[in-house]
């Protein structure tokens, strides 16, 4: 099992790390090569649009290997997996998991907490909104983990059927 992730501030590197303990393996970040044989499992944050796990198996050409992606975000997982932001991306036999994160506001960047802003002024202005929509802008500027490792536990039985 080789497990790579990428991580802007922690959350998804402690996810990799968890599941690495887990499944007897190590995590690595996606600066390392991945070997040609066995699965893989790939973790990324999801930062808005933007999701670096679907970049990296897009890079790697990793869509025909026994592989699951797992995105870290704030959406709550069931709504996210609803969506399934993934599913337009990748080949139907890859699993796809949505796992919650955190969000530490004292930690952001300049440049990230100005996007942070100015997303949440744009959804003050919106008239109507989700529910996600709304906790993102209750939350603004407060420092929210919904970390879970008990949402790893279905990727395990992926990986332990694998």
């Amino acid at each position: 099992m080789h497990i790579r992730y990428s991580s802007t501030y922690g959350s998804t590197k402690a996810y990799a790390q968890e599941l690495a303990a887990r499944l007897g393996a190590d995590a690595l970040d996606t600066t390392h090569p991945i070997p040609a044989d066995g699965p893989v499992i790939v973790l990324g944050p999801v930062h808005g649009p933007k999701m670096p796990a679907l970049q990296y198996v897009d890079r790697h050409q990793l869509q025909h290997r026994k592989l699951a992606v797992v995105a870290v975000g704030m959406t709550d997982p069931v709504i996210a997996a609803e969506k399934d932001q993934m599913r337009h991306h990748l080949p139907e036999h890859v699993a796809r998991f949505y796992v919650p994160g955190r969000l530490f506001y004292s930690e952001l960047s300049h440049k990230h907490l100005n996007i942070m802003r100015s997303v949440v002024a744009l959804l003050k202005a919106k008239p109507l909104k989700s529910a996600a929509e709304k906790a993102l802008i209750a939350g603004f500027g407060k420092d929210i983990d919904h970390t879970d490792l008990a949402a790893l536990d279905p990727i395990v039985r992926w990986a332990e059927q694998t």
